[in-house]
């Protein structure tokens, strides 16, 4: 991981995501997040996802099954790292039309 994964710091409007995975899993899901105009934040213990999920909110959260050593049956998070665009995709479709109306609206009268 560099340095500047770890200062990445996000500007409002800014598609945001946190990964919870090893260094190898993490390099994949950066190239899927950047495609998809993603920032990040990594983190490699569990204290620390929870200390960053802390002050900023996330866009999308991306924890792999054996995170900071959990076993696939004591994570209720699962990685599928195959579908992991379609997936985001998907989701990031269905969430922009569940709210298209009221952010609009916020935009309209100036809350956003």
């Amino acid at each position: 991981m560099s340095s500047s994964d770890k200062a990445d710091f996000f500007e409002l409007g800014d598609k945001t995501s946190l990964i919870c995975a090893d260094a190898h899993t993490a390099e994949a899901v950066k190239a899927t997040l950047r495609e998809l105009g993603f920032k990040f934040h990594l983190a490699e213990t569990s204290e620390m996802a929870i200390e960053r999920l802390r002050y900023t909110n996330y866009d999308c959260i991306v924890v792999h099954e054996n995170f900071a050593g959990s076993l696939l049956r004591s994570n209720s998070v699962l990685a599928d790292l195959p579908n992991l665009g379609p997936i985001l995709k998907k989701g990031e479709a269905e969430f922009e039309q569940l709210y298209r109306t009221f952010k609009d609206t916020l935009t309209t009268i100036g809350e956003k």
